[in-house]
């Protein structure tokens, strides 16, 4: 039987994965300790999936992964004056993630002299602030990588044993592959994602070096968070706090990458509904943050106060407390912080809280307004397709001239 398509409802999938194990409605029922009617009116559409959470319980008790049942959109090919062939683009990536384009004849050779390092440097510096500010940050970056990977592994094998000029290039590798796990979170290839997450952390432990360790960690924790395994998120938040001590010594640079794991963690507390966990992880991140009193960045990662009250929104949507949310939201400015992703967020984690709320309206606005934005990042955030279904199915009789738009772009019938 073939996988549902992209047009159905997380209820329709639920039903699919439930007969192909053979399941009855009573049966995942009992998996997850809830009741009959909740799985049937949840299958039927008459109650919809209105967190990740209950995505995550549903894919828990039905042994599939979550995309499996929000069955994101199919991502269109990047585009881009750079991108004239964007499948090979995207296979070359895939290659030189795999490590097979020796087998292909496509690695570089080794009596070819590697690039400058200093020069690799550059070009990474421009990947990362070219996926931070470009709308289009997917089709901007992923052209850069697959070259970019291919040269910086070059290098890295060609320095001598135990230099600096081989650790850098270790650390531009690990800084390369998380930059590339964020593109394939995004373009929606959660295995390759994290083979790339996993090289990224693999290269970082090359380095000996503490800072570059927890971006790999960081990295790690995306592709983690995603597929929902909540208390590994939270864990590598305290293998973080072992790599640096974040007393009153530390370097602003520590600060900034210990508390970006650290804000992970406390995300995926409030995803668990771990309040006691998220408030402990809550404390953290907002001292470190007043003590840098400043958002900075460091190997392409983002930390600071700002980041620290933006996320804090999401968090509490995640609690399922969108009155707070929303009044935590109107006390930051409209932009408070200028990466795409995090303006696309800042609406998006409004747009959840409004829908929470019943606000159609709000919601489509917000929604039409991060999209705009990001519209590589929006469509495919794991509950605007379904919020948009949820919305329309309400408003059968109300018409909605923004919704109308949301649910052309994303072909919902």
């Amino acid at each position: 039987m073939p996988e549902p398509g992209s047009t159905l409802s997380i209820g329709n999938r639920v039903a699919f994965h439930r007969r192909q194990r053979g399941l009855t409605q009573v049966g995942l029922a009992q998996r997850l300790n809830r009741s009959v009617g909740w799985v049937r009116n949840i299958e039927q559409g008459r109650r919809q999936v209105d967190s990740t959470t209950v995505i995550l319980e549903l894919a828990a008790a039905l042994g599939v992964e979550p995309n499996k049942l929000t069955g994101r959109p199919l991502f269109p090919p990047p585009s881009g004056p750079k991108l004239p062939d964007p499948s090979g683009v995207l296979a070359d990536l895939r290659r030189v993630l795999l490590h097979y384009d020796g087998i292909h004849g496509l690695d570089l050779p080794d009596d070819r002299a590697p690039r400058p390092v200093v020069e690799l440097e550059r070009e990474v510096q421009v990947a990362e602030q070219t996926r931070r500010s470009d709308p289009r940050n997917f089709s901007a970056v992923v052209w850069m990588l697959p070259e970019l990977i291919r040269d910086t592994r070059h290098a890295a094998r060609h320095a001598g044993e135990h230099t600096a000029e081989r650790r850098r290039a270790w650390g531009l590798l690990a800084r390369l592959y998380s930059q590339a796990t964020g593109a394939l979170w995004q373009w929606g290839d959660d295995d390759l994602g994290w083979i790339a997450a996993d090289r990224s952390i693999r290269a970082a432990e090359q380095t000996d070096d503490p800072l570059l360790i927890l971006v790999g960690i960081r990295t790690v924790q995306q592709p983690l968070l995603a597929k929902g395994h909540l208390g590994e998120v939270i864990d590598l938040v305290d293998a973080g706090g072992r790599l640096i001590a974040a007393g009153k010594d530390a370097r602003p640079e520590q600060l900034v990458l210990l508390g970006g794991v650290q804000l992970a963690g406390a995300f995926a507390a409030a995803r668990a509904k771990d309040p006691a966990e998220h408030a402990r992880l809550r404390r953290l991140v907002e001292q470190a943050a007043d003590r840098l009193g400043a958002d900075r960045l460091v190997f392409g990662n983002n930390f600071g106060p700002g980041d620290v009250a933006l996320q804090h929104v999401g968090e509490l949507v995640e609690l399922h407390q969108p009155a707070k949310a929303l009044r935590r939201a109107e006390q930051l400015p409209t932009d408070p912080l200028p990466q795409v992703d995090r303006r696309a967020f800042h609406r998006i984690h409004q747009a959840k809280a409004r829908f929470l709320q019943r606000k159609d309206r709000e919601t489509a606005g917000l929604l039409l307004q991060a999209w705009e934005i990001a519209p590589e990042l929006t469509p495919h955030e794991q509950m605007t397709a379904e919020m948009v279904r949820a919305m329309a199915e309400r408003a059968r009789y109300r018409y909605n001239p923004q919704l109308r738009i949301l649910v052309d772009r994303l072909g919902i019938a």
